[in-house]
């Protein structure tokens, strides 16, 4: 209809436009008409002028000749004649003036004419008279030829005025005529091109509306298909599908929706339709109400999805699960006029998600006991661990012991660490499958890192009797990462290559294969790789190693570990951004190997110090430390430790026995358990952090315990720190030194005199350049005696002045003490 209309405004408006332009043209002619008209009248009038001047000028001339016959013959009738021209004349003077322009130059021409000729004709009778009265002779004209020079020239102006005026007239009635004959061309040819586009205009729009009639019969056509495709595809579809109108009218419901709702076409108001065709709650037993149900929030023009609801009737009397999803529906406006739903039966995955829900609950309930069962069980053994641990370090500690009871002294701790080790990859473990193991990553020196590692798994090498390599490249001095548990990863790797290879080579290789200088922060892109010539592992369990419980050795192997190592490093190496790699063939070995990117430490030389030396004190004035726990034997531990360094010590019980002593003798430090009889550690920390004199009191947490909820609980109550049973002595002096801002005092060995004595007399010495000394320095750092030893020799060489200073470095390295060594060449910096 909108298009219709266009055209019948285009086609009125043409019509108008052609209308408007006849009649133009009309105007145009009619006012060209007129124009030629007027300008002819003024042609005629122009003329008549002329006329009037010749009759001027010829009357004048006609009345001087007969003026002039007359004193001639002095005929009466030339006489006449003569009187009868100047009346002639006279009147052809008064109808030019008529006829000349007033106020132009004509005028004024005109009335110097009329004077002038006045002046002539009163001349010419002044003549008859006088020759009347006197005579011929007397009666000759003696009139100026200056006056009929100006009458001549008056006559000439007007003439030639006249003229001029005459063909600018012609002119411009010829220009009018060709504006009209112009303009009336002009219009005609826009009419017909006006014309012209009307009937191609009819003829396209006669073209669109077959065109559009043989499209509206095709598009019938296909909706016809379509619709009938639809309702084939309607029918076809097991999910139900349901359309209503606005007054709750439905207008579609396919077969699936029949079969649900128990009826072909459902009837009746929104309020009766969940009774009538069983709608329920989720609970199966309450009715959805009326403005709940998808249909009816729908045509209201709300968006539904996946609503869940129970559908219970006479056909489906066991009942069914039905999601439904609903859309408003809308005209071209925008206006509502209907609603659509989807109804899909999802009773197959609803019952299998309540047996889930059912399995998971069972499942949570099991792994509720397992996690009780693995804390109690963390207890339990910690709490002996402790005491064997410590008693073990203790008793190293003391000077009288032969060295036959040291090494049943290392044998314990050895048993007892390794225990431990089991113990700490179960709850790792644990914390793996809930995602709550964290990484601490610290600075260290990497060199000395990878040193201590590489003896601990080198001994058990040598007493297998197979050869062990390492090898170094291109590492940096020191890094920022999680060395417990990086060790962990590397010990776990080392220990199977070494326990799994009866014969042969076992090989580690770390090297840097990427540095990042362009990070706020450079890192270094770390490989770690052990290779064996041991049993090797079978292609079908290269993936399955890293499951946990499984071992690559055979099961009747005798080997120890719970197959948990290699599961917890695969994880801790994907906790780094990497993942362990395996190649290995059956009988020739294997090789493992990972890639990460470690942070670069910058100030490591603090982190150096004293850790070999042992501590037997510390400055200052003596601090008190009180330790609560309610095992004797875990508080006898502590005091162990503590009591030779100086430490004035006080012990309690449990948590009220801790708070009555620690109110009376205001300890500088307190070390307490957390779960005791009476009062636990975590209340008694609550109560003395509420007291002023107790705000900043260092309380460290010690409990048999590493879950990460009993850490967060023990921070959250007020405690300083969290230090899990069983105690190792450097970490808890680590502790006591970062709280009370120690500075220990360390036993004086002939070795540590020794070096002190080198250092300090440094100027006898002849030192190399610098350069020399960091190739030195870093062979100290990472251990590498040998190439100490070569690198002297080489000086020896080079310069006869370094040889004191090159004998040094051999005593220094053939006793293996690269700390003296470190502190020579820190000397001379």
């Amino acid at each position: 209809m909108k298009q219709e209309s266009n055209f019948l405004r285009t086609i009125a408006g043409s019509l108008a436009t052609t209308t408007f332009v006849a009649l133009t043209v009309s105007g145009i002619a009619f006012w060209s008409a007129n124009r030629t008209l007027e300008i002819n009248q003024q042609m005629a009038e122009d003329l008549e002028t002329l006329n009037a001047v010749e009759s001027v000028s010829s009357a004048l001339k006609d009345t001087e000749n007969l003026q002039r016959q007359y004193l001639l013959t002095g005929n009466q009738q030339t006489f006449r004649a003569f009187g009868i021209r100047m009346i002639d004349v006279d009147q052809q003077m008064r109808r030019l003036q008529s006829l000349l322009d007033k106020g132009s130059g004509e005028q004024v021409a005109g009335d110097r004419l009329e004077a002038f000729t006045i002046q002539r004709l009163r001349q010419l009778r002044q003549g008859i008279e006088l020759k009347q009265t006197k005579g011929l002779d007397a009666a000759i004209d003696r009139s100026p030829t200056q006056l009929l020079d100006e009458a001549t020239l008056l006559i000439q102006h007007i003439k030639t005025t006249e003229t001029v005026e005459l063909r600018y007239k012609q002119q411009a009635a010829t220009n009018t005529t060709i504006q009209a004959i112009g303009t009336f061309l002009v219009g005609i040819f826009f009419n017909l091109a006006i014309i012209l586009w009307t009937y191609c205009l009819i003829r396209k729009e006669t073209w669109k509306r077959n065109q559009a009639e043989i499209d509206l019969q095709q598009s019938n056509q296909k909706f016809q298909e379509q619709t009938i495709l639809m309702q084939q595809i309607l029918n076809c579809m097991s999910d139900g599908v349901v359309v209503a109108d606005e007054n709750y009218q439905f207008l579609v419901v396919n077969p699936a929706a029949e079969q649900m709702f128990d009826t072909e076409v459902p009837e009746g108001q929104p309020e009766e339709w969940s009774q009538q065709y069983g709608l329920f709650q989720a609970d199966r037993v309450t009715l959805i109400p009326q403005e709940q149900l998808p249909i009816v929030r729908a045509v209201r023009g709300e968006e539904v999805d996946n609503v869940e609801i129970f559908i219970r009737n006479r056909k489906i009397p066991e009942g069914l699960w039905v999601t439904f999803s609903g859309r408003p529906l809308k005209d071209r406006s925008g206006a509502l006029i209907g609603g659509v739903i989807v109804c899909r039966d999802v009773s197959t995955r609803k019952y299998a998600e309540l047996e889930i829900l059912k399995a998971k609950e069972a499942a949570e309930v099991a792994n509720l006991a397992k996690s009780e069962f693995l804390a109690n069980m963390n207890h339990e053994l910690r709490t002996p661990l402790n005491g064997i641990l410590g008693y073990a370090q203790i008793l190293q500690r003391d000077p009288t012991t032969t060295p036959k009871q040291q090494k049943g002294l290392g044998v314990i701790y050895q048993c007892g660490s390794h225990l431990l080790t089991l113990i700490n990859d179960i709850l790792d473990l644990s914390k793996l499958e809930v995602q709550k193991m964290d990484l601490y990553p610290q600075d260290f020196h990497f060199a000395n890192f990878l040193t201590t590692t590489v003896e601990i798994c080198r001994i058990k090498a040598e007493q297998k009797g197979i050869a062990f390599h390492y090898h170094p490249a291109n590492l940096p001095t020191a890094v920022h990462a999680d060395d417990k548990r990086l060790r962990q990863v590397l010990l776990n790797l080392l220990s199977n290559a070494v326990k799994f290879t009866d014969f042969g080579t076992v090989k580690f290789t770390v090297e840097a294969v990427a540095n990042q200088e362009t990070a706020d922060t450079p890192s270094t892109g770390i490989r770690f790789r052990v290779e064996d010539t041991g049993i090797g592992i079978p292609a079908e369990k290269l993936q399955s190693i890293f499951l946990p419980f499984e071992q690559a050795g055979k099961r009747d192997r005798n080997s120890e570990g719970t197959g948990l190592g290699l599961a917890i490093s695969q994880q801790i190496v994907q906790m780094m951004g990497s993942s362990i790699q395996v190649n290995s063939t059956l009988g020739k070995g294997s090789t493992f190997w990972f890639e990460v990117e470690i942070l670069a430490a910058a100030d490591w030389l603090n982190q150096c110090g004293s850790s070999n030396q042992k501590v037997i004190g510390y400055q200052g004035e003596r601090r008190k430390i009180l330790v609560i726990d309610d095992r004797p034997e875990n508080r006898a531990v502590v005091m162990g430790m503590l009591a030779p360094l100086g430490f004035k010590l006080a012990e309690a019980d449990d948590g009220q026995a801790g708070l009555d002593r620690a109110l009376q003798m205001r300890p500088d430090l307190i070390i307490t358990d957390v779960m005791m009889s009476k009062m636990n550690g975590l209340e008694m920390t609550r109560r003395l952090r509420q007291l002023p004199d107790f705000l900043v009191t260092p309380i460290i947490a010690s409990p048999a315990s590493l879950s990460q909820v009993d850490m967060q609980e023990a921070i959250n109550a007020g405690c300083s720190s969290f230090f899990p049973k069983p105690i190792e002595f450097t970490a808890l002096l680590g502790e006591l030194q970062r709280h009370l801002e120690l500075q220990w005092i360390y036993e004086t060995t002939p070795e540590a005199a020794e070096s002190s004595v080198v250092v300090a007399n440094p100027v006898e010495l002849v030192m190399p350049s610098p350069a020399e000394l960091t190739t030195i320095y870093q062979a100290a750092q990472d251990g590498f005696m040998s190439d100490i030893q070569q690198e002297a020799n080489r000086l020896k060489q080079l310069n006869p002045q370094y040889a004191p200073f090159a004998n040094k470095l051999l005593e220094l390295s053939q006793k293996f003490d690269d700390e003296a060594i470190l502190n020579l060449l820190e000397a001379h910096k």
